[in-house]
């Protein structure tokens, strides 16, 4: 309870210190690449009621070229592998874009899959499992075996965190999985 507390204080203090700083050196807080990606891929499960892998390029292309979903109007902040996907969707027209080599991995996929986590856990007529829903979303950008994976496990994990299991619970599922 003390501890809880205490770390409670000290994580407001953090951040007034930290918008405090920023406010000094005239920075603006501004929503990362990820986010307004987050935001297309919820869109787009809202709009379809199921992943659509070529209406959710075609979001991620609005942000990447028109600032779509951008509280700035502008993307800022695309990665390497992420921009590659969206170069070779443009001229190919597969939304399955993402590079499959290992050296490709990347975080990208991983940082936006919250909605894919909420979509599946809706009652929305989508039975799809959830760890095919991430993978799914991830192949577009980011296909490389590490990335499917961590996507899958990762949307498990917050599946069942969502559903009130105690992380010891969550950790056995999801490895006996």
């Amino acid at each position: 309870m003390v501890f809880g507390m205490f770390s409670g204080v000290a994580l407001a203090v953090n951040l007034l210190l930290l918008i405090a700083v920023l406010s000094m050196l005239q920075a603006t807080l501004t929503l990362p690449g990820m986010a307004a990606m987050a935001l297309a891929l919820a869109d787009s499960l809202i709009v379809n009621g199921r992943l659509d892998q070529r209406d959710l390029m075609d979001r991620f292309c609005a942000w990447w070229q028109e600032g779509r979903y951008s509280c700035t109007g502008d993307c800022f902040d695309i990665g390497i592998a992420t921009r590659s996907a969206l170069e070779r969707y443009q001229r190919s027209g597969d939304p399955v874009a993402g590079d499959r080599s290992a050296n490709a991995a990347g975080n990208g996929s991983l940082m936006r899959l919250a909605p894919v986590v909420l979509h599946a856990m809706a009652d929305n007529g989508d039975d799809t499992p959830v760890q095919a829903l991430a993978r799914r979303q991830s192949e577009i950008t980011h296909a490389t075996p590490a990335c499917l994976d961590a996507c899958a496990a990762f949307a498990r994990l917050l599946e069942l965190g969502l559903s009130d299991h105690p992380l010891s619970e969550m950790l056995a599922i999801a490895s006996a999985e």
